[in-house]
Parts: structure tokens; C-alpha cells; sequence
């Protein structure tokens, strides 16, 4: 679960709020982390989900598909500076 610890570190969240979004108990989540429990399917999209990821199965809001089209209409260069702008922080 190395990949969970450093996105915890990464982004200053509580092993706590990441376990409350899977539905897991600190004592759950503790043992998640030190190796001794592993997460089911759902435990693990609702972890991604909650660090903003979007996985495959999950449906594009309307908002979802207008921001794609204002992407869609970007310019290389453009899209390069909005990611390094997003990657930044804002």
C-alpha cells in the first residue's frame, strides 16, 4: 500500500478521511495501510474517487462533456499551459 501512503503525504489528507470514503473504520484503514487488510474493489474506487480520479464505469456528468468540449476546441500549446497551470495547483 505504497501508492496509498504517499497520495495520503502527497496531498495532506488524513488516513482517516481516505478510509471514512471507502466506508472503512480507523482500524480498518490501519491495517489497510500496514499491509494487513486488502481493500475490496469498491473500497479501493471509492480511495481514487475521493483523490478526484475518474475511473472507467463511472458516467460524465453534463458538466463533464462541456468541459471536454471547451478542451476539445484548445490549441496544443493551450492545452499544455492549462496542465501546467492545473499541475500547479490552480
Amino acid at each position: 500500500m505504497e501508492w496509498l501512503k504517499a497520495e495520503i503525504v502527497r496531498r495532506g489528507v488524513t488516513q482517516k478521511d481516505v478510509g471514512a470514503a471507502a466506508g472503512l473504520t480507523d482500524v480498518q484503514m490501519s491495517k489497510v495501510l500496514s499491509g494487513n487488510r486488502k481493500l475490496s474493489a469498491e473500497e479501493a474506487s471509492a480511495i481514487w474517487r475521493h483523490f478526484g480520479y475518474v475511473l472507467p464505469d463511472d458516467e460524465a456528468t453534463d458538466t463533464d462533456m462541456r468541459i471536454l468540449q471547451h478542451l476539445a476546441r484548445l490549441s496544443d500549446d493551450e492545452k499544455t499551459a492549462l496542465e501546467r497551470l492545473l499541475k500547479r495547483g490552480g
